[in-house]
């Protein structure tokens, strides 16, 4: 028991940690960093030893550190800069392979932040490289050893879903139709603890997604002109990391004679908010003319209010 708590403790430390130093880092959109970091269903990953802890840390701090290079017009790329975003990028692509487009981030800094253009390709590739190649070894090596839970043959559903790429999209399209809705109800904190230690229904994330999105259309730091090709990439990571949750829980989870994708959760696109956040909210001409200062504290309380009316919910619910 003492080491399943210390193993919970030190998990919450580094998570924090990693946390701490990615909203250090990222040039803008702060506040709903901090914000995501606060969903009931993030602040449970982060308190146990689920690595859902190092998976959203490692995935938000490799996007502010890409970022912070891309928006500081002075910024040189040096040789620490490579050193930290290849460790980065080896942790994210050890971690789920869902997230390894996230890597692809790279592709976002100018040649401006380097010395050469040869510079820029060689640093780039080479990182994407090492952490597809990382991921597809330690891949290979885990899969004999950890037991997954299959409804189903992995190789039947793959084979079906390349013979049959048309169904497996109108599966798709049928799962995110009739699930969509608790798919965002559950990141914003509907069911926690796999319904065991509170359901919190609908008004308990309805409130907390109004908050959000009202934090980060206050945040005038998000109201950034993305480049077309910056656009093009944000977008295109955003849709291969969700394709992946929806596929692997495809091949993992389901049978042929599934209509819809079971298992897949709203935690598991949290790793994602950051960039998702950059890539609509700088395109909303909604404006705020609430100050800075004001937008914090009314994001604080928020914040507060919220996560008190989880634990008294949790608290009274398993007493």
């Amino acid at each position: 028991m003492l080491m399943a708590y210390g193993a919970r403790i030190v998990n919450m430390i580094i998570a924090i940690f990693l946390l701490y130093i990615a909203i250090k880092k990222m040039p803008f959109g702060k506040l709903g960093m901090l914000l995501s970091m606060c969903f009931p269903i993030a602040i449970e990953g982060f308190t146990s030893m689920s690595p859902d802890a190092l998976t959203v840390s490692i995935a938000y701090l490799f996007t502010a550190y890409v970022l912070n290079i891309v928006f500081n017009k002075e910024k040189i790329v040096r040789k620490v800069d490579v050193l930290i975003l290849t460790i980065l990028a080896i942790f994210l692509a050890l971690c789920k392979i869902v997230y390894l487009p996230l890597v692809g981030l790279l592709l976002l800094i100018p040649k401006e932040r380097f010395k050469t253009r040869k510079q820029q390709v060689l640093t780039i590739v080479i990182i994407m490289a090492i952490a597809v190649i990382v991921n597809l070894v330690w891949l290979g090596i885990s899969s004999k050893y950890l037991a997954l839970y299959k409804d189903g043959n992995s190789g039947d559903q793959l084979l079906a879903l390349l013979q049959n790429p048309i169904e497996y999209i109108q599966r798709l399209c049928t799962t995110i139709n009739q699930l969509g809705g608790n798919y965002v109800y559950s990141i914003f904190g509907s069911e926690l603890g796999w319904n065991e230690y509170a359901i919190m229904y609908t008004f308990f994330p309805l409130m907390f997604a109004l908050l959000f999105i009202y934090t980060n259309i206050s945040d005038k730091s998000l109201k950034i002109k993305l480049t077309k090709f910056q656009n093009i990439i944000i977008g295109l990571i955003i849709l291969a990391v969700v394709g992946l949750v929806f596929t692997s829980l495809y091949i993992q989870w389901n049978n042929e004679t599934d209509t819809i994708i079971r298992g897949v959760q709203g935690r598991y696109f949290i790793p994602i908010i950051p960039i998702t956040l950059i890539f609509v909210f700088s395109k909303l001409k909604l404006s705020s003319e609430q100050t800075e200062d004001k937008v914090i504290k009314n994001t604080g309380i928020g914040i507060c209010l919220i996560n008190m009316y989880t634990l008294i919910n949790l608290l009274i619910l398993n007493m």
